[in-house]
């Protein structure tokens, strides 16, 4: 029983042992403690065979033999890691470009080649930068640089403008209005400018020369003025000398087919004769002058009867 007790107490010094080593120092030759460990080992199973010979049934060496071999898994275990650690990369270290990948025995490094990201300093940057010009001098479109005081204008469409500390100072001129007839206009100036305008006439969907007259409708007359707007005018019908005017296709002002005439009550009787309505009524249509009054009524006298 003594002897069993000795050969624990040496098994657990050398798993305590193995731990501290490999906790403290993974990378310690341990040579000696394994060399020891497996003489404890032997004189255990020569106890155990000794034991079941006598018929005895010893737990706790088994137990410490599941110890020993634990451990020297462990060992095992801790000296695999320590190498992988050794060939791992550092994450600090590690180029761009680069990538590494787990092979048997170690790790491997794989080029990928050149990457597509550009490294670019602060002096690379500032090499392609605008440099400040603000109260220094100003800028056109071009990229020329002008002092402060000088005139100059920033672009073709633009007017002219005064360098000062506080950056450009531009005029504003009024331009005059442009023609509503223009339909070519020059924006490259400073005003506008119309470089052409329409020397034609839009109406009612057909295209009318300058100048040129032309009859809307047989009272209605028109004109294509030189400002491009069309100006009509309707033809003023004299007033008729009868009371039933008729008008005829293609004339603007009616006529008196029947010559000229007035009302009697609501019969229309002609000019130039005496009417006699009825027993007693004479009417007739005004004369003066050799002309026909425009009288709608007729002049009547009535008679004793």
């Amino acid at each position: 029983m003594l002897h069993s007790v000795a050969m624990t107490a040496e098994v657990l010094f050398a798993v305590w042992f193995l731990m501290t080593g490999t906790q403290c120092n993974p990378v310690a030759d341990l040579s000696v403690s394994r060399e020891h460990l497996e003489r404890v080992l032997t004189q255990a199973r020569e106890d155990k065979q000794q034991a079941l010979e006598g018929g005895l049934v010893y737990s706790t060496q088994e137990r410490l033999e599941e110890i020993s071999f634990l451990a020297l898994e462990a060992k095992r275990a801790a000296g695999n890691r320590t190498s992988v650690d050794r060939s791992r990369p550092d994450a600090t270290t590690q180029k761009r470009g680069t990538s590494w990948e787990e092979r048997e025995g170690g790790m491997g490094r794989i080029d990928d080649g050149p990457t597509s990201e550009t490294n670019l300093s602060l002096d690379t940057i500032d090499e392609y930068a605008y440099p400040d010009y603000r109260g220094k001098g100003c800028m056109d479109e071009s990229g020329f640089v002008f002092a402060i005081g000088e005139k100059f204008t920033p672009g073709p469409s633009t007017c002219p403008c005064l360098c000062t500390d506080e950056g450009p100072l531009c005029a504003k001129p009024e331009c005059p209005k442009v023609h509503p007839r223009c339909i070519r206009v020059d924006t490259s100036q400073c005003c506008p400018e119309c470089k052409e305008k329409k020397n034609y006439c839009e109406f009612r969907g057909k295209v009318y020369k300058m100048l040129q007259e032309f009859k809307v409708s047989s009272c209605e007359r028109c004109r294509c003025e030189a400002s491009g707007e069309v100006l009509c005018s309707v033809s003023a019908c004299p007033q008729t000398e009868c009371v039933d005017p008729e008008y005829e296709p293609d004339q603007c002002c009616p006529i008196c087919k029947t010559g000229p005439n007035c009302y009697a009550d609501t019969q229309v009787i002609p000019a130039g004769r005496e009417v006699k309505i009825d027993e007693c009524t004479i009417c007739y249509c005004t004369y003066e002058e050799g002309t026909w009054q425009i009288e709608r009524q007729a002049t009547c006298s009535k008679n004793e009867c």
